[in-house]
């Protein structure tokens, strides 16, 4: 009885994986029944990953379009967006695995395992900095939030990997914070599964880093990057420049949740135009927020970067709208000592202002004014309300500044 009770903490590890294991198992029947028997996910976005994952286990090139469109075909898909395969071959090597399963089996242990890091990712990002146990009542808000947020809801139906994208982002925050500098940059890395959401991010970030002389973080990402590119080069020499080709995924488009789309809203033709000179103008800013002679902690970098790079990339939808919950999570870090911080957060700014936006969105037949979502979080990092303590890294942040003053000077 001893042994049994105590072997979560004789192997914490590996009670948690088996634990992670049981949990996607359960959710993987469950949405099953409910969700992939009723979607047919080989007409969403899921059918990308998938298909591109079994190309590979066949030998096939993926972005051939004589070989993209009759494969998904073949596998009972009618909606074919891309003439050839959207995404970087390295997102297909990680998806051989998964792809070696029948679709709809593929599809729902994949959307278990959105959900189950969707969660982990938020209480990673909140528990940290404490080592108070987190009450029953916060983890189920965030639970809630993360079951009923569109963010959430947009992220399964389309089958998309935006929950992974977000477990990225969080593990890149807590290493740093454990001064794991070089394994944060190799986790960084992994943003290029899906680069078109982290277009102005990566150069933002790269800016924060470089002026906290982050130098291991950045050599980290560097041989991530390398690695990345040395495995999909050895499985298909030369994929890069057939890659490209989509070009489609980098281009200013109108009617997305984006600043080019509010300016496609706004000033019609002239919304190029508009578009680019607030893009400039906004990543200007941004730069010379990132820039203060005092840099601000990892976590109000990254979150500000993220939403900014969020609401300026000329192509994103609302389901990447998912990873606002870095900039939520660590405004509430900030302020967790005020009363109903957690509820404002999450459920405000999770939950019922996406929710309210889609409703406005059915009212004039476009999404554009999810943009507002990025937009509003964006200085959330930075607020903080009356009552709230100082965290350990904004203290660590100024003495790290202070000191890489005194070393410059």
């Amino acid at each position: 009885m001893t042994d049994d009770l105590t072997f979560s903490k004789r192997h914490p590890r590996l009670a948690l994986a088996l634990t992670g294991a049981i949990i996607v198992a359960l959710l993987s029947g469950a949405l099953y029944v409910s969700l992939v028997r009723v979607v047919n996910y080989a007409d969403r976005d899921f059918m990308s990953l998938w298909t591109g994952g079994r190309a590979l286990t066949q030998g096939v090139n993926p972005y051939d379009a004589s070989v993209w469109g009759p494969l998904r075909e073949h596998y009972g898909s009618a909606w074919i967006p891309d003439a050839t395969a959207p995404f970087p071959l390295w997102t297909f090597v990680f998806f051989v695995p998964l792809s070696r399963f029948s679709l709809d089996l593929a599809a729902s242990i994949w959307l278990a395992l959105m959900i189950v890091v969707t969660a982990a990712s938020l209480l990673l990002l909140i528990h940290e900095q404490s080592d108070v146990p987190m009450p029953l009542w916060r983890f189920l808000v965030i639970l809630i939030a993360v079951f009923f947020s569109r963010w959430t809801t947009l992220s399964l139906l389309m089958g998309q990997m935006t929950g992974l994208l977000l477990l990225v982002i969080a593990l890149f925050i807590v290493l740093i914070e454990r001064k794991a500098e070089f394994w944060a940059g190799l986790v960084i890395a992994l943003v290029a599964f899906k680069p078109n959401a982290f277009l102005l991010f990566v150069p933002l970030i790269g800016v924060w880093l470089i002026h906290g002389r982050h130098w291991r973080v950045i050599a980290g990402a560097a041989v991530g990057g390398v690695l990345l590119l040395a495995v999909s080069w050895a499985i298909q020499p030369g994929w890069i420049s057939d890659w490209m080709a989509v070009s489609d995924k980098t281009v200013a488009t109108g009617q997305t949740p984006t600043l080019w789309g509010i300016a496609w809203e706004i000033t019609g033709k002239w919304w190029p135009a508009v578009g680019f000179i607030l893009t400039i103008v906004l990543t200007a800013a941004g730069g010379a927020v990132l820039l203060r002679p005092t840099p601000p902690p990892v976590d109000q970098a990254v979150a500000f970067a993220l939403a900014l790079s969020l609401f300026i990339t000329p192509y994103t939808w609302a389901y990447e709208h998912l990873l606002l919950f870095v900039p939520l999570a660590v405004f509430y870090r900030y302020n967790r000592h005020v009363r109903g911080v957690l509820p404002l957060a999450f459920l405000v700014g999770a939950v019922i202002l996406p929710w309210g936006l889609y409703w406005l969105a059915t009212r004039t037949g476009a999404d554009t004014y999810s943009a507002l979502l990025p937009l509003l979080v964006l200085g959330l990092p930075f607020v903080r309300l009356a009552g709230a303590t100082p965290a350990p890294q904004e203290a660590q942040s100024a003495a790290a500044g202070v000191a890489g003053a005194a070393d410059r000077s």
